[in-house]
């Protein structure tokens, strides 16, 4: 079984709706998954498919490993993305969106090329007493990158805390 492409696309605005509403996610990873979102119905159009299948999965992999030269890691995000999308469709009772094959497809265990390096513990203490915390601005800053430290916060999710956004009864972010 497959689901007509136009149908499979015609949700998308929905999709960014709900995901924004119910679960705040970040402003990064919603243009991430618009992206990928976007560059899978550009290689279904561009390749004539009528519907979405398993070998139009396949072929999309194909393309992002061999044409447009994507790592693993960067192929696992896209499918990723489709797959909460094909949930979505199927939470909204689109006809055969349970059937999509996106669950199917096998994670690729490659990883990234160039991935990011981390600070050692030597790094991390310089940082943190390069800080002048005798001024309100270094306080404001050891604390933000004590947060960003102690959490795994990405700067633009520190950009967008404020004070709604902190459970005091549960000491948590809300």
């Amino acid at each position: 079984m497959a689901v007509d492409q136009a149908l499979f696309f015609e949700h998308i605005e929905a999709f960014f709706n709900y995901r924004q509403d119910i679960y705040r996610v970040s402003e990064q990873t919603s243009k991430s998954n618009r992206v990928d979102l976007d560059l899978f119905k550009t290689f279904i159009q561009s390749a004539g498919y009528e519907a979405i299948s398993g070998p139009a999965v396949m072929d999309f992999q194909y393309y992002l490993k061999n044409e447009r030269d994507n790592c693993g890691g960067s192929i696992n995000r896209k499918i990723f993305t489709l797959r909460s999308y094909s949930h979505f469709l199927t939470l909204m009772d689109v006809p055969e969106a349970q059937s999509l094959p996106f669950y199917d497809v096998l994670k690729i265990r490659q990883g990234y090329r160039n991935r990011p390096n981390a600070l050692t513990v030597d790094q991390v203490r310089l940082l943190f007493e390069s800080i002048n915390r005798n001024t309100v601005l270094g306080i404001r800053d050891y604390a933000i990158y004590a947060l960003m430290y102690q959490t795994g916060l990405r700067v633009g999710e520190v950009h967008h805390l404020n004070l709604d956004c902190l459970d005091f009864k549960k000491t948590s972010l809300g």
